[in-house]
């Protein structure tokens, strides 16, 4: 089960993310398992539909912080 902080974390090899970012994903305490936008935005970039466009992903996930 992926975070929205593994995810992030995951994206630094792509986009840069800030560390305010990081920061508010860990204390959000959202996960696939209680955010059914991760879990599609997990399986989307697993079937490479950002693949070609990471930044949209990461501001996708952005998003879904509080």
């Amino acid at each position: 089960m992926a975070t929205l902080l593994d995810f992030f974390e995951e994206m630094q090899s792509f986009v840069n993310i800030s560390e305010e970012t990081l920061q508010a994903a860990k204390k959000s305490k959202i996960n696939e398992k209680n955010s059914p936008k991760l879990k599609q935005l997990v399986k989307n970039w697993v079937n490479g539909l950002y693949d070609e466009d990471p930044e949209l992903l990461v501001q996708e996930l952005e998003r879904l912080l509080p």
